[in-house]
């Protein structure tokens, strides 16, 4: 049975990859991206529209051609005006019953990578914002994965060998970048959903 995916981050760095294999994927039947609207800006473009119009641009080039933003562009594609900080995504009620019924997998790549952003900005995206996302990743019906895309700066000023495994206790850490992905994963793992944290 094809798949349909809600995804987050879909403009940022990692999204133009993960929307190139999500597309060449015969399993994958649709993608719906949180992609928030003009407003306050983390990184690149402010307006929604230019970032996508980037993203076409970077998806057709590690794609090596325009078959796959062809696939996306014809319905495969659907960005979504959200924001991870709002209540509910920001997403208004008649496309949130929408969603609820039709995700299969949600990959939350969505994320404010700044190492020097204030705490509390860091936290509302990265900690809250992941929690309104299990929030309503626990309202899918149909929900078979959800993928938390975490960072290696969850190990904070350990050095040496270090298992990938979830921590109990909270390291010592250099910023608070570090922090709220720890916290990110932690709030994944206690969600009592299907999650695997990359």
């Amino acid at each position: 049975m094809p798949l349909t995916v809600l995804l987050t981050g879909a403009t940022g760095a990692l999204g133009p990859h993960l929307l190139t294999e999500l597309f060449r994927s015969e399993a994958i039947e649709r993608v719906y991206a949180i992609v928030r609207p003009n407003g306050r800006v983390i990184s690149g473009r402010a307006d929604a529209a230019g970032r996508l119009g980037d993203l076409w641009r970077a998806i057709a080039e590690l794609s090596g051609g325009d078959a796959v933003v062809a696939r996306a562009q014809t319905g495969a594609f659907v960005a979504i005006d959200g924001d991870l900080r709002q209540t509910h995504l920001g997403i208004d009620d008649r496309q949130l019953a929408r969603l609820v019924r039709e995700i299969d997998v949600v990959v939350h790549a969505g994320a404010d990578t700044r190492f020097g952003a204030p705490a509390s900005e860091l936290h509302d995206t990265n900690v809250i914002g992941t929690g309104r996302l299990l929030q309503v990743a626990q309202r899918c019906t149909r929900l078979r994965q959800v993928v938390l895309v975490s960072t290696a700066c969850v190990a904070g000023t350990r050095t040496g060998s270090i298992a990938e495994q979830l921590e109990d206790r909270e390291p010592p850490f250099v910023n608070e970048y570090e922090r709220s992905k720890w916290q990110a994963e932690r709030l994944a793992a206690d969600a009592g959903l299907p999650v695997r944290i990359a």
